[in-house]
């Protein structure tokens, strides 16, 4: 006769499910709101990966989680510039140090959402990705929708915004609505190969990929499409020559963030001159003018940087561009790389570069053990784009967006490696 299990073994069996139900739950509904948090309040992001931290079975999980990012090459190198960011505070034109803690306490939580997804079972990956694609539809439809009907559901919502503002070249309710796409871009690319999966056609992924940059097009924000096409540029040269496209990326991003004060000083037309006035738009004139400016700045303390969170006092010193009355530096240099340089400085941009090689050296692993690294470059691409025209560096609901586009990655990753002999898609 088969005997029963013992009592104790039945009930850790219980407490697992009991458990992985949980964690289940948790991200099934972080997942479940992205979508419509992306596309009318992007601020929402963080409140989502706090939620995510309890899709860990422990709280000790949690920090054991954390603490093994924190040992990897990655991790250091992050701690690296966290930990310059405060030796700077020290010279900064104001003590940022809550908004330093605010940060890292963001980056931590964010860097959680991967592990928790990673640990669900297969059969719940199954159900998670389910719930991930149809977020995504969410944004896309609410997105299309916007578009064509000039922010209709934003002007139902907020009518107080939907009044014209002195000086607005845009509706600002337009503007508003446009922002999920910087959250659509990067994130497109790593729902494509789960759509292609669930359909069996490889074209569908495609597909929503061309639905997402027409959802861009019909926005006031050209940043989204733009990254869009720096990503699907990156995954298709992926599909060719991986190595390639992933040396290619990292290079460009290296390149740009030690060598970014120069490379505007080079490449950006002259603020006021005949190509500045006739052939940009005036939303690409104030970029250029603005980080003209910043260029100019750095280069009047380029070793140590003004100070962490200095793009602030700088920019509210009250100093216009030559002409209009535009700020010559809102509250950030809307490039990643300037805002690095002015506020740490080259020893800044050196740890960052640095950060940067551990991530290209994880990924060139990943390659090298025949993984498809083209969704996660693609993502990259995008969000490089992004973060090198429109976003300041430590906006935190930026970086809570990187955080679930890392656990989407994850559930993604875990279907790439699921169990030798399954030839089913992954989704029935």
């Amino acid at each position: 006769m088969n005997q029963a299990p013992p009592p104790t073994t039945t009930l850790a069996a219980h407490a697992r499910d009991n458990s992985n139900r949980r964690s289940l739950l948790v991200l099934a509904t972080v997942f479940a709101l992205f979508g419509p948090v992306a596309a009318f309040a992007k601020m929402g992001t963080v409140p989502l990966i706090i939620l995510a931290v309890f899709a860990h079975k422990s709280v000790s999980g949690a920090f054991k989680a954390l603490a093994v990012f924190l040992r990897s090459p990655i991790g250091m190198a992050l701690v690296a510039v966290l930990a310059w960011c405060a030796i700077s505070n020290l010279w900064a034109p104001e003590n940022s140090v809550l908004t330093l803690l605010r940060l890292a306490t963001v980056i931590a939580l964010a860097v959680l959402v991967a592990p928790a997804a990673s640990a669900l079972a297969n059969e719940d990956n199954v159900i998670l990705s389910k719930f991930i694609v149809a977020t995504t539809g969410v944004l896309i439809a609410v997105l299309l929708f916007e578009g064509l009907s000039g922010a209709a559901l934003h002007k139902l919502v907020r009518p107080e915004d939907a009044v014209a503002r002195e000086g607005e070249w845009v509706p600002y309710l337009e503007m508003v609505a446009a922002r999920g796409t910087a959250i659509l871009a990067p994130l497109c690319f790593l729902i494509a190969p789960m759509v292609a999966r669930f359909t069996r056609n490889a074209y569908a992924g495609a597909g929503m990929i061309a639905i997402s940059l027409i959802a861009t097009l019909l926005l006031p924000m050209a940043a989204s499409s733009l990254a869009i096409l720096a990503g699907a540029a990156a995954s298709l040269i992926s599909k060719f020559n991986s190595r390639v496209a992933l040396a290619t990326v990292f290079a460009g991003l290296a390149i740009a963030t030690l060598g970014g004060p120069w490379l505007v000083t080079a490449i950006a037309p002259e603020p006021g001159g005949e190509f500045y006035s006739e052939a940009l738009s005036r939303n690409q004139q104030q970029r250029v003018a603005i980080w003209s400016y910043t260029a100019e700045q750095i280069r009047e303390q380029p070793l140590r940087g003004y100070g962490f969170d200095s793009a602030r006092h700088i920019g509210g010193q009250g100093d216009i561009i030559t002409g209009t009355n535009w700020p010559a530096l809102p509250l950030h240099p809307h490039n990643a790389a300037l805002q690095i340089w002015l506020e740490l400085g080259l020893v800044g941009a050196v740890l960052t570069t640095a950060l940067l090689f551990f991530f290209w050296r994880a990924l060139e692993k990943l390659r090298s053990q025949g993984r498809d690294i083209g969704p996660i470059l693609g993502c990259i691409s995008a969000v490089s784009t992004l973060a090198m025209i429109s976003f300041g560096v430590w906006q935190f609901w930026w970086m809570a967006t990187w955080g679930l586009l890392c656990g989407t990655w994850a559930v993604l990753d875990a279907d790439e490696q699921r169990p030798p002999g399954n030839n089913k898609p992954h989704y029935e």
